[in-house]
Parts: C-alpha cells; structure tokens; sequence
C-alpha cells in the first residue's frame, strides 16, 4: 500500500477523465463519511485497512465512536449502532460507497480480475 500513496492523487485526476470520457466514476470528498456497525467486532476489516492506509502515507483521517457518541453526532442513527468509524476524510470513489461495487465500465482495470 505504500508504494501507492505517490500514485493515489494521480489517479484521482485519471476518474475525472474517466468521466470527460462518458464513465461514470465520479469521486467526492468523504466529508464527512461515516461506517456504522450493529457489532464493533464487524469494523475490524475497514478499521485495519484505514490504518494501513495511514502508515502508507494516504491522506485519511477517522477517529473510533461507541455507538452513544455515533448517535448524538448522527441522531438519525439507529440504536442498534454499537460503534462508528469516522468521519473519514479524504476522497472516495462515489459509487463504490454508495453501492460497495465499482462501476462495471472500471471492471477491465480491476487488477484482480
């Protein structure tokens, strides 16, 4: 992940030509964005991955929340929030955030395909 975070604002650009293009792959700022969890054990995955991001030298910030203090931030949330990450700053792909796919005209440059 480290030799990526020269390359991250890089790549930014390259989804606003994406969308020049006619792809649908706009990013926005995750301000603010946060992922709430029924049970902390669930926030293990993206936690780590945020962290690793961090060490890597990406631009993202979050802080923990019990799921009290997530609420009174967000009253909208539901009381079955036990905890919250964020909000988490920096820049997003939208529609994987909103959809948690990417955009199927991205799929031929998914280097896991």
């Amino acid at each position: 992940m480290k030799a990526y975070a020269p390359v991250s604002a890089l790549a930014l650009d390259a989804f606003g030509e994406l969308e020049a293009g006619g792809v649908p792959s706009t990013t926005r700022a995750a301000d603010p964005f946060r992922a709430c969890f029924g049970r902390s054990q669930d926030s293990t995955t993206p936690v780590e991955e945020l962290r690793q991001a961090q060490v890597a030298g990406h631009d993202v910030e979050f802080e923990i929340l019990d799921g009290e203090e997530a609420r009174r931030l967000e009253p909208t949330l539901s009381t079955a929030t036990s905890m919250a990450v964020g909000p988490v700053t920096g820049r997003l792909l939208a529609a994987q955030v909103v959809t948690g796919v990417a955009p199927a005209a991205l799929a031929p440059f998914d280097p896991l395909r």
